[in-house]
């Protein structure tokens, strides 16, 4: 039968509530743990994590050969997939991910001296020690959650996630607080919190172990995830170059300094993979369906919904910037705060960008966002080598707003030639709503909390006024979220009868 309007509405809504209200609590986790570290860490120990992190991450991706997004995509892209299709996907796809990662360990260990020299830090034999170590166990972690999207199990996503963030922040406390192991207890609880994670969703996906390797199946989504391999790749290089510039120019000092301003955007970019896990198969599964129509305004409905949403914290932001730094890091971390704003709107290019990239892939155009990736890349090398040795971290900023608005035009090409049309109405609008507003402030600047809230409030009203959004999207989201909650207490009510 063919999906309806409301049925997809309800889906995004409902599906994006269960992994959105976990996510939030790990993000409100994280950000705590962020605390403790910069109050209990010094900004080189601090930096070096963040350095683990980056290097483990991109080793993550890199070497998943964009099988995150086959994955998904070949189980939610069809109603011919039967348990015996999926069970043989799933172990093909677990004893890649075993051999992969124990070469590039292989590699990392024997490389270590070379790679060593690319960074300035006190701490570069630690950070090449723990990098190997977190590189293994995120790399099943995300296997099995790239199965569960694809499952479309966005529950159990959520759950998982919450539980092992909140390990995370115990053992941080245990290690960091009362035991002061510094930068190895950082990376210590993070270990300790990703291993909880890698066994829970392990257990969610209800994984059918066998000795089964698929060759034909693997070579067809190796050939379907290479584009978004490379791409992912030359994705990095854009998002992230400026980091190992920062680190090899000014050290983990300076790293520390540009995470901190990219800490708050970078828990929105969170939030938005919430959505992301929500929207890449259901796209998949609407367009093999219903093809073009309806593919288009679930792009516009996507668009308009998360850019209000971004510019409302980005308004927030600007507002309450520093008070925000001063709060949850410390007064060390003020100079950043310009480059939070541009990070902010930034952030909200980026979204938009990449919701019309993971559409291209959604509808079976994954080489597109290559050649997108491509020409960022290019835009952020160049940019980087030249800008950011002047303008240091606010030239960073700039070459990530810059990139992206590149980036939407060869977005919006490529979805026309599939008759699928982006409409960027409503994000001139909210620029309009979110420019008027924070002018306001600048002019008054007034000091009381409450007049800098009035402010940031009045941009609900007016984005209701210029229809950007609507009634019928808050009634949606009310009944949803009414649902959600009815859930949670129907559970803790049957909770003392099992015992």
């Amino acid at each position: 039968m063919p999906t309806t309007n409301k049925s997809i509405v309800s889906q995004f809504f409902s599906g994006t509530i269960f992994i959105g209200v976990a996510r939030v609590s790990s993000i409100v986790l994280g950000l705590v743990s962020v605390m403790i570290a910069t109050r209990y860490l010094s900004t080189d120990a601090y930096g070096a994590y963040v350095l683990v992190l980056l290097f483990s991450n991109f080793l993550v991706q890199f070497m998943s050969f964009g099988l995150g997004l086959v994955i998904p995509k070949y189980l939610a892209g069809g109603e011919e997939y039967d348990d015996e299709y999926e069970t043989s996907l799933i172990n093909t796809a677990f004893y890649f991910r075993v051999a992969v990662v124990f070469s590039t360990v292989a590699v990392i260990v024997i490389f270590q001296p070379m790679l060593a020299g690319f960074v300035k830090s006190p701490l570069i034999a630690d950070i090449f020690k723990a990098t190997p170590i977190m590189f293994a166990i995120i790399s099943f972690t995300n296997l099995f959650q790239s199965v569960l999207r694809g499952q479309l199990k966005f529950k159990s996503v959520g759950v998982v996630e919450f539980f092992s963030e909140l390990t995370k922040l115990g053992f941080l406390f245990l290690f960091v607080v009362v035991y002061e192991f510094g930068f190895w207890g950082l990376v210590g609880a993070k270990i300790l919190g990703q291993i909880v994670w890698a066994i829970s969703v392990y257990r969610a996906v209800n994984f059918k172990h066998k000795w089964e390797f698929n060759f034909q199946l693997l070579k067809e989504m190796l050939k379907f995830g290479l584009p978004l391999q490379v791409q992912y790749f030359f994705d990095f290089i854009y998002t992230r170059l400026d980091t190992i510039i920062i680190g090899s120019l000014l050290g983990t000092r300076g790293v520390a300094l540009y995470d901190i301003a990219r800490k708050i955007p970078d828990s929105l970019l969170q939030l938005y993979t919430v959505f992301i896990s929500v929207y890449f198969p259901i796209s998949a599964n609407v367009y093999a369906k219903e093809k073009e129509e309806k593919t288009s305004a679930i792009l516009n409905n996507s668009i308009r919904l998360l850019t209000f949403l971004a510019l409302f914290a980005g308004l927030f932001v600007f507002v309450f910037g520093k008070d925000l730094i001063v709060l949850l890091f410390s007064e060390e971390y003020l100079p950043v705060y310009w480059v939070l704003v541009l990070l902010m709107i930034g952030v909200t290019i980026d979204m938009i960008e990449e919701i019309m990239g993971y559409l291209l892939v959604a509808i079976g155009e994954p080489d597109k966002p290559l050649y997108i990736n491509i020409i960022r890349a290019i835009f952020s090398v160049i940019g980087n080598l030249i800008i950011l040795p002047i303008l240091g971290f606010m030239g960073a900023a700039l070459v990530y707003i810059f990139g992206n608005l590149v980036a939407i035009p060869v977005d919006n090409y490529f979805l026309q030639r599939k008759k699928i049309s982006p409409s960027f109405i409503a994000i001139i609008k909210q620029a309009l709503i979110c420019g008027l507003l924070g002018g306001l402030f600048w002019l008054w600047n007034p000091a009381g909390i409450l007049p800098r809230l009035i402010i940031v409030l009045l941009y609900i009203p007016g984005s209701l006024l210029l229809s950007v959004i609507t009634v019928e999207d808050i009634s949606i989201l009310y009944t949803e979220a009414k649902t959600f909650v009815e859930k949670i207490f129907l559970r803790l009510k049957k909770a003392p009868q099992k015992q």
